[in-house]
C-alpha cells in the first residue's frame, strides 16, 4: 500500500499540530516541566515528537516535488 505524497504532508501536519497542541496545553494548563520549551526533560519527552513529525512533513513534501519534476 503507497501513501500518496500529499496525504503524507498532510498526515504529517496534522500530527506536528496535535504535538503542538499537547505542548503548549501541558505547559500552561497543567504546568508540566517537562513541557517547557528546550528544557532537559523537554528534550526527552517532546523532541523525538516534534523529529518523527517533521520528518514526515519532509517526505511528503519531497515526495511532491519529486512529482513535480516528472
Amino acid at each position: 500500500m503507497r501513501i500518496s505524497p500529499s496525504s503524507m504532508r498532510n498526515m504529517a501536519l496534522m500530527g506536528l499540530s496535535v504535538v503542538v497542541s499537547l505542548n503548549i496545553y501541558g505547559h500552561f494548563i497543567l504546568r508540566q516541566s517537562a513541557a517547557a520549551p528546550f528544557s532537559s526533560q523537554w528534550w526527552s519527552t517532546w523532541a523525538p515528537s516534534y523529529i518523527v513529525w517533521f520528518i514526515f512533513l519532509v517526505i511528503g513534501y519531497q515526495g511532491m516535488l519529486r512529482r513535480q519534476r516528472r
